[in-house]
């Protein structure tokens, strides 16, 4: 068994660019053989590095946080949608982390796509 870990730069301010990307990779890996990827934390849309220099309360209702909140990926949606076709025309077991928007704050899971016979 191949697996990959991903190392992959976010395109920044936009979900659906590092799908796009992501999408990308894991057909690349599909056609290398690797049967498992996993990539970073939070790479979908990208990870609140804002966090770190900001003060709480900026974190919470500042223009960042409202940047994220509107690019977060709701489960499922076309972004997932995307990211599983393309775990399943590549062969490849995915675990991915996304910022995901609920009708909760946003939350930080981790989710896994397999594929499945046609």
């Amino acid at each position: 068994m191949f697996a990959a870990a991903v190392q992959l730069s976010p395109v920044l301010y936009s979900r659906e660019g590092t799908v796009e990307k992501v999408v990308r990779k894991l057909l690349e890996l599909g056609q290398q053989g690797v049967q498992f990827a996993t990539f970073a934390e939070t790479v979908v849309p990208y990870y609140p590095y804002f966090s770190f220099v900001q003060s709480p309360l900026q974190n919470i209702v500042g223009p960042e946080q409202r940047k994220l909140l509107d690019q977060a990926v709701t489960v499922p949606s076309p972004a997932t949608n995307a990211i599983s076709n393309a775990a399943k025309q590549a062969g490849v077991v995915v675990s991915i982390g996304v910022n995901e928007r609920d009708a909760e704050p946003c939350t930080t899971p981790s989710f896994s796509l397999m594929p499945t016979a046609p």
